[in-house]
């Protein structure tokens, strides 16, 4: 069982400007053994559009220097970031990695600017590093 946490952070954004989205929700999950989804936390966007951390166990920082293991140096977890007035977003396999603070950017499009996109989601799909 890892006894090390990392966290991860995320800063919520719109257009290429960066302007800060404040009163993001956002959702952080992973799923379970069982098959469903666990909710682990929301936390909602400041007005620089940065969450709280969300610390999190995770494996041995030793386990991200080792070539080729059978495990993932890394714990996963599925964030979902929603404000009205603009699509949510959806990042799945987000990596928290132990003793790291991860950074995760997240743009949200207008709605109003995207009318025939309305409440569609935008996700992107991180994929395992592989070693």
């Amino acid at each position: 069982m890892p006894d090390q946490y990392g966290s991860v952070v995320a800063k919520v954004v719109t257009s290429s400007a960066m302007s800060p989205v404040e009163g993001a929700a956002l959702t952080i999950t992973r799923g379970s053994t069982e098959g469903k989804t666990e909710l682990l936390a929301v936390r909602l966007s400041d007005e620089n559009g940065f969450t709280a951390p969300f610390y999190l166990e995770a494996p041995d920082e030793a386990e991200s220097e080792r070539y080729q293991t059978d495990t993932l140096p890394y714990a996963t977890v599925d964030l979902l970031v929603d404000r009205y007035g603009y699509d949510p977003v959806s990042v799945r396999g987000a990596q928290i990695f132990a003793g790291t603070q991860s950074l995760q950017p997240l743009t949200l499009i207008p709605t109003a600017e995207l009318p025939d996109s309305y409440a569609q989601t935008k996700q992107y799909d991180i994929p395992a590093q592989i070693i």
